[in-house]
């Protein structure tokens, strides 16, 4: 399988960061609030276990946003989603 490449953005919301993947990750639109609501999606669950402060997971076709409760540095956040 080729490499995954994956973009990060983010968003005018300094809470928010947009992941863009270069193929789908998703077949529609799903919505994740809690951590407890993202089990059963491994990319999800994946993603609230980066931080303690993800506090939602928005996943539509090949774009992730992720919302986090602090306005810290998106950077080593985002390093640790796409890797």
């Amino acid at each position: 399988m080729d490499e995954i490449k994956i973009m990060a953005e983010i968003q005018p919301d300094p809470s928010k960061c947009r992941f863009t993947v270069d193929r789908p990750v998703y077949e529609g639109a799903v919505y994740f609030r809690s951590r407890e609501e993202a089990k059963g999606s491994p990319l999800a669950e994946a993603i609230f276990a980066v931080s303690d402060q993800i506090s939602a997971v928005l996943i539509s076709g090949n774009v992730v946003t992720v919302t986090k409760e602090d306005f810290e540095d998106w950077v080593p956040v985002a390093k640790q989603i796409g890797a």
